[in-house]
């Protein structure tokens, strides 16, 4: 009878060639994955603010007119030479104070955002560089509104093997450079702002229950955002694109109310939870009438949705950080709520995550600096 064993044994790796024996190049697969929590949360965005009114001066609209169809008020935008990148910085540093955790400790960097200042270095590079992360990896992810949920889902996957210690996580959109300000389907809805998460792996707890992330790229063209650059002068031009983002409002809007609750409906059953076990819903801020088709859908009561669209606009990746840490800050989320965030948008793109919170509000003076920086000029 062949024996099977000593048959494996003569062909191993380490009688062969003397690299590393069949048994070492298993010992991954037993490897123990690792809990993964949220250690702190900040937020940034321009002090610039305009409002409805303001913006009723540059195309036909009102401030009844914008605030009835979408719930936004007012939003942020940069003005000068102020660059995405400026409040990417700023939210991580507040975010690595809340988590009590110097940007040299921090291994990885993950940024999504689909606006950049440069398309290289990117954000994650300029990151890195101000908090003095001289050991971390990183990279930079474009999925439009949906981009903080991937990036989070990502960064979670290099924690829970063991790559990565700490992660920070960042969403940043500056789309006010981006619009056609002459559009006023797309123009009243979007804002700028950043926002960004400490995540930190653990031998001995998990706060991440479940994770989907979706996309649909035959339906792309429905929101779009070209990009307007020149071929070599030697060789024929190519078509101009339309200016700024461009968007089929009709169908993102049924879009967003009849698909992106099963991802939602999806991560919930695989955490073994309900609708109502959930303690707080942060949806990307894109608009009211959307958000709130969708927890009618649901059945998810209204005083559980955090919304801050009235204040800040469509800040795409930004938007559900920005969302959380205002939570958080208030108050309204404490350690031990069970929080479900879901991002939607360009791509067609869709995800869902859900958490138990575990950090605490920032501290009196960290909150105080929050505040200062609400002081703004208004257009």
């Amino acid at each position: 009878m062949m024996n099977h064993s000593s048959n494996h044994s003569a062909s191993s790796p380490t009688q062969q060639n003397g690299r590393q024996s069949s048994a070492d190049s298993t010992r991954f697969l037993s490897k123990r994955l690792k809990g993964v929590q949220i250690s702190g949360i900040g937020s940034s965005a321009p002090s610039t603010v305009v409002t409805n009114q303001a913006i009723s001066t540059l195309v036909d609209t009102s401030d009844e007119w914008i605030s009835s169809r979408t719930g936004i008020l007012e939003r942020r935008v940069v003005q000068g030479d102020e660059k995405i990148s400026d409040f990417a910085v700023d939210a991580a540093k507040k975010a690595l104070a809340h988590a009590n955790l110097p940007g040299e400790s921090v291994d990885l960097i993950v940024a999504a955002c689909s606006t950049p200042d440069t398309l290289y270095p990117g954000i994650a590079c300029v990151v890195q560089q101000a908090i003095n992360a001289k050991h971390a990896a990183g990279f930079d992810l474009a999925l439009a509104c949906t981009g903080f949920i991937a990036a989070l889902n990502t960064a979670e996957q290099f924690l829970r093997t063991g790559t990565y210690r700490n992660a920070l996580v960042i969403g940043a959109d500056v789309h006010s450079r981006y619009m056609n300000w002459t559009d006023r389907n797309t123009c009243i809805l979007f804002g700028d702002g950043a926002g960004a998460c400490v995540l930190t792996a653990s031998d001995t707890e998990d706060h991440f229950f479940s994770h989907n992330l979706h996309i649909d790229g035959w339906k792309g063209a429905q929101l779009l955002m070209p990009i307007d650059v020149d071929n070599c002068p030697l060789v024929s031009q190519r078509t101009k694109p339309e200016k700024g983002l461009v968007m089929n409002g009709r169908e993102v809007f049924k879009f967003a109310v009849s698909v992106v609750p099963s991802s939602i409906e999806a991560a919930l059953a695989e955490a073994g939870l309900g609708v109502q076990d959930i303690d707080f819903y942060v949806l990307h801020q894109a608009n009211i009438r959307i958000m709130q088709s969708m927890s009618e859908r649901l059945n998810i009561p209204a005083d559980k949705l955090i919304v801050n669209l009235d204040r800040y606009g469509n800040t795409s990746a930004a938007s559900i950080p920005l969302a959380l840490d205002e939570a958080v800050q208030d108050g309204r989320i404490q350690p031990g709520m069970l929080v479900l965030l879901c991002g939607f948008g360009g791509g067609l793109s869709w995800g869902t995550s859900i958490m138990r919170w575990t950090c605490a509000a920032p501290s009196p003076e960290m909150q105080l600096q929050k505040a200062s920086s609400l002081a703004s000029p208004v257009l």
